[in-house]
């Protein structure tokens, strides 16, 4: 992961696929399928949401609310992909410490 991030954050995605292989640049390339201009639109909104106060409305909101999500979300969490995921790869990295 390391070697594909410091590039990037060196001198951009152009450095990050100089300094990898073929497979990851051309997977990285298919990135049009995924991020399109709807997406492009959530990805400014949400700045734009945090800049003008109604995230933090809406966040101080559902506490106030006694968040009604947050348990039934924490809940779920292990079960969603990336929670089996994590919780198969964490034995994997003795470096971690217990999971």
């Amino acid at each position: 992961m390391k070697l594909s991030v410091d590039p990037m954050c060196e001198d951009g995605i152009s450095k990050m696929y100089w300094s990898v292989s073929e497979t990851p640049t051309r997977a990285g390339r298919r990135g049009a399928r995924l991020i399109n201009e709807q997406i492009c639109e959530e990805m400014r909104r949400i700045p734009r949401e945090v800049r003008n106060g109604s995230f933090t409305r809406q966040f101080a909101g559902k506490f106030d609310n006694g968040k009604p999500n947050f348990a039934g979300r924490r809940a779920g969490e292990p079960a969603e992909a990336v929670g089996r995921t994590g919780a198969s790869l964490g034995p994997l990295m003795s470096w971690l410490g217990e999971c």
